[in-house]
């Protein structure tokens, strides 16, 4: 069966909202590089509760991360797929709702929490993110992270809270399973 010729005009366009939108991560990310949030004060192992109650900690405190959110409602699931480093798999959700977090938390299955976006990946993806060695964004569009739930172009409208929430990663003292 014949696709026709709007086949690979549909791919081309969405070749290009992709580059366009790795573009706009890009930008962003180089003109906030550092979130604005004082260090993690525990040493929490990820992902865990604690490392949960830390981040969302950071993320209420950081002025910048209330000014990018302001408008950004629906929970985030992240679903840690297991790989080689680390054989189980975790569910962690956080609810930014209006520039502060609502929510931060473990979660025992991934549809526990009603979410509006669902990342998923496997451990050393989302330790790359954590550690800084890859942004979350470049990390989708590359395909490292998927999104599961939800759609990408209002997810990239609060793309600079994203990209603050993953920087924010970086300042919790970090233990890794592997």
């Amino acid at each position: 069966m014949s696709r026709g010729p709007w086949g690979s005009r549909k791919r081309q366009r969405l070749s290009n909202e992709r580059w366009r939108l790795s573009c706009k991560a890009e930008l962003l990310e180089e003109q906030h590089e550092k979130p604005n949030v004082q260090g993690g004060r525990i040493m929490a192992l990820f992902p865990s509760q604690e490392w949960m109650s830390e981040l969302g900690r950071l993320l209420k405190e950081s002025k910048e991360y209330q000014q990018a959110a302001k408008d950004w409602e629906g929970g985030l699931a992240l679903i840690i797929e297991p790989d080689a480093v680390c054989k189980q798999e975790y569910y962690a959700y956080l609810e930014p709702h209006h520039g502060t977090i609502k929510e931060a938390c473990m979660m025992s299955k991934p549809d526990e929490k009603p979410a509006a976006y669902v990342l998923s990946g496997p451990y050393s993806a989302w330790k790359d993110v954590v550690m800084g060695k890859q942004d979350a964004v470049s990390s989708l569009m590359k395909g490292k992270l998927r999104l599961k739930q939800g759609k990408m172009a209002s997810l990239m409208k609060n793309v600079k809270a994203s990209q603050i929430t993953m920087k924010t990663m970086q300042f919790i003292k970090t233990e890794f399973v592997g």
